[in-house]
């Protein structure tokens, strides 16, 4: 495992060029939105967000083909609480937006922040509804729905 400070430097050993590179894709990148990107496959998933840290785990055991998608997901989560302060205050706002309980609301919110900043993949919606589309806008550009 090997933490870094966000964005991932160029210089720090252990974190692969291909993470660097997909968190320097990411077209609404804010520094400080993320506190560290970990590579690491501790969480059992392709890539996990720790909502009170705002830490990132990305897996390297992801397929290449979907690390900036899974990437640009797990930094959604980030801005997303970011843009509220805290993870309760966004919850309210995402469920009441993208419907579900908070986990499901958290997961569509990600999803479709990232498609909207060039994600190819998403596991949870494929952001098919405008309204969700637009919602998923206003909270990339740093303001609250």
């Amino acid at each position: 495992m090997r933490t870094t400070s966000a964005p991932a430097p160029a210089g720090v050993s252990g974190v692969p060029s291909a993470l660097r590179y997909a968190v320097g894709r990411i077209p609404a990148y804010r520094p400080g939105v993320v506190s560290d990107w970990v590579w690491s496959d501790r969480s059992g998933h392709y890539g996990a967000t720790n909502l009170a840290t705002r830490e990132v785990t990305i897996s390297p055991r992801g397929p290449a083909g979907i690390l900036y998608s899974v990437v640009v997901h797990e930094y959604s989560h980030a801005l997303a609480i970011g843009v509220y302060g805290s993870s309760a205050g966004a919850d309210v706002a995402l469920m009441r937006t993208f419907g579900g309980s908070a986990g499901t609301a958290r997961e569509r919110a990600a999803d479709c922040m990232a498609i909207v900043q060039g994600a190819t993949w998403a596991n949870y919606t494929s952001c098919g509804s405008s309204a969700w589309r637009a919602a998923a806008r206003v909270l990339v550009s740093g303001r609250r729905l």
